[in-house]
């Protein structure tokens, strides 16, 4: 693990851990002559820490003595091997939220149920042999931001499926293999949905991706025209159909498929049935 922390101060960076003036790379937008140090326990970074504030520029004002004038950063560079993969990281994750009480599964709330529901991406069926490279999506309002450190930014990254992640072999982005296993993680939730279908009038089924592709906008209307290949799933639709029927349940008051998505912006629809 690495740490280096710099100082913005009227637009100018300087080295806290060097006490001096910084440039910035325009090409990369990077600080290129940073000092750059090695540590291995919090007990070093906290004396990083200390040995930077007192290089820090400071004035009083009428609420404290000792106030900052400056945007203090400190980064943290992590370097190492991964050698869990995707599959083995949720099931991590889907234990901890158990270890802290955060449901997962199938529950009723009163009245109320709710079944959440694990899905992945199909293919879109028309394309074959395509290849999707990082996606980027554009900054808020396609404006370019200015910050003093990094300059104008108008490109953040928008998504990873294909690049962070890494699935065990069997498992693959370029076929079905995925959708399916992931709906078949359902199936061990099946009798928990029958309770929830028996006792509720009200259900409420939630997903990260889309149940049915024509919901999302005609390419030429996105800012990222190969969206539909990586957000649709013909067996999310089979399984939201086979908790609330093919064409709504007739003997409920309600349901609903609330669909929660992380793409250019933080979108919740709700899908009547």
């Amino acid at each position: 693990m690495q740490a280096s922390i710099l100082e913005i101060y009227n637009e100018t960076i300087r080295d806290l851990l060097s006490n001096r003036p910084c440039g910035i790379d325009q090409t990369d937008n990077s600080v290129p002559d940073l000092t750059i140090v090695d540590v291995c326990s919090v007990n070093e970074v906290s004396s990083l820490l200390k040995q930077a504030a007192q290089c820090r520029f400071v004035g009083r004002t009428q609420m404290n003595e000792q106030s900052s004038r400056s945007h203090f950063v400190l980064t943290l560079r992590i370097c190492g091997i991964n050698e869990v993969d995707s599959v083995e990281k949720l099931d991590k994750l889907l234990a901890a939220c158990k270890a802290l009480g955060v449901e997962t599964q199938p529950m009723v709330i009163g009245e109320l149920g709710i079944i959440p529901l694990f899905s992945c991406f199909d293919r879109e069926k028309d394309i074959t042999g395509f290849h999707i490279p990082p996606l980027e999506m554009v900054a808020i309002l396609l404006t370019p931001i200015h910050t003093p450190l990094f300059g104008f930014c108008s490109r953040l990254p928008a998504c990873k499926d294909f690049h962070a992640c890494k699935w065990p072999q069997g498992l693959s982005n370029g076929d079905m293999s995925l959708s399916m296993y992931f709906d078949a993680m359902n199936d061990k939730q099946l009798e928990m949905m029958k309770e929830v279908k028996i006792k509720c009038d009200h259900i409420i089924t939630f997903s990260h991706f889309v149940p049915r592709q024509e919901l999302c906008p005609e390419k030429r209307m996105l800012f990222y025209p190969k969206l539909p290949k990586i957000i649709g799933s013909d067996s999310l639709e089979n399984r939201i159909r086979s908790i609330h029927g093919a064409e709504g349940r007739k003997d409920a008051s309600s349901a609903c498929h609330v669909l929660m998505l992380l793409l250019m912006v933080s979108d919740i629809c709700t899908l009547s049935f």
